[in-house]
């Protein structure tokens, strides 16, 4: 099962983890939609834009250059063996940088 479109972003990826591995997290969450978590992060946070090159299939990245928000639903994939439905939640992590990412 691919998890990323290419090894470029499979590396972005990786390297993001690293960055917030710094950071001090705000929240970590595992909502029953994260779609909706999502719509709804966006909507209080209007400046929240995906980092297409770090993201993959299961796998979302979106800065607004003062937090990082991280939809991880990599393990829920694997989990659902094609059923489409999953036990394992999908985790959106936020990191807070404080300061305008580079």
């Amino acid at each position: 099962m691919p998890a990323f479109p290419s090894l470029a972003h499979f590396l972005e990826c990786d390297a993001l983890l690293q960055h917030v591995r710094h950071e001090r997290v705000v929240s970590a969450e595992t909502p029953t939609d994260a779609n909706a978590y999502l719509t709804e992060l966006r909507a209080r946070h209007p400046r929240l834009r995906p980092i297409d090159s770090a993201s993959g299939f299961s796998v979302g990245w979106w800065t607004d250059d003062e937090r990082l928000v991280c939809l991880n639903g990599f393990e829920a994939r694997l989990a659902s063996d094609g059923r489409g439905t999953s036990p394992v939640p999908t985790v959106v992590t936020i990191w807070h940088t404080g300061k305008p990412l580079q």
